[in-house]
């Protein structure tokens, strides 16, 4: 399906590979994306690892918009920092996030990303 968005992660560093850390899933709808599934290691996260996952998908799918459909557990804080930290706004059910914001907001990534 040429509209489906999904992405597997593996991550290694100095110390080793972590292996598989993440999947994210979606769907194009023109130069939109709309991220159904998200699941990030809690050993990876916090390493910036979330932020280069979003460039890249930025980079390769060829939208602009990436829409998020927020949900508070006791245990997805992390992810409610990071959206926050990038939306300026405290999410609460859908997130917009546009190219433009992630641009201004991202921090400087060091990690190398490759398409395997």
């Amino acid at each position: 399906d040429p509209q489906a968005l999904l992405m597997v992660v593996g991550y290694r560093d100095r110390f080793g590979p972590l292996g598989r850390i993440s999947v994210l899933a979606g769907r194009r709808e023109g130069n939109r994306g709309h991220v159904s599934v998200w699941i990030l290691s809690c050993r990876a996260f916090s390493r910036q690892i979330e932020h280069a996952c979003l460039a890249y998908l930025y980079e390769t799918s060829g939208v602009d918009e990436l829409r998020f459909t927020y949900k508070p557990t006791e245990r997805n804080g992390p992810i409610r920092e990071f959206l926050a930290a990038l939306t300026g706004e405290v999410p609460d059910g859908e997130v917009v996030l546009t190219r433009d914001r992630f641009r201004q907001r991202c921090p400087k990534l060091f990690q190398r990303v490759e398409a395997i």
